[in-house]
């Protein structure tokens, strides 16, 4: 089997089981940070997860922070962000990501992300 063909197998089943385990998908927009500043706002479709779920959804233990954020660009390209949160513990429903107003975190590549979480983000 090819290479892409495994990477694209592999991916599939990441996707497949993620969305199987999603606590929250929410519609939100989301900016990194780049040598410059800030990037433009994205509008897009965000999973939230605990590290528990994260590893469950993944069959691994690499997952230990308390919260996670999702971006599937496309079906070969996600972000996966570990968010900056002081709640240990917390169910990550959709009405906790809701209650603030944004939440910050580093993704796998070490990229700095913010997440907007309400209709009005600065």
């Amino acid at each position: 089997m090819k290479l892409p063909t495994l990477v694209i197998i592999l991916f599939s089943l990441l996707l497949f089981s993620l969305s199987s385990y999603a606590k929250c998908r929410e519609r939100t927009k989301a900016k990194y940070k780049t040598s410059k500043g800030w990037s433009k706002y994205y509008d897009v479709e965000i999973t939230f997860m605990s590290g528990q779920e994260m590893n469950e959804a993944t069959n691994t233990y690499k997952y230990n922070g308390p919260a996670y954020a999702i971006i599937f660009w496309s079906q070969e390209q996600v972000t996966v962000i570990k968010l900056d949160m002081l709640y240990p513990g917390v169910d990550i429903s959709c009405t906790f990501i809701n209650s603030l107003f944004k939440v910050e975190g580093k993704d796998q590549d070490g990229d700095y992300w913010s997440i907007c979480t309400h209709n009005y983000c600065i």
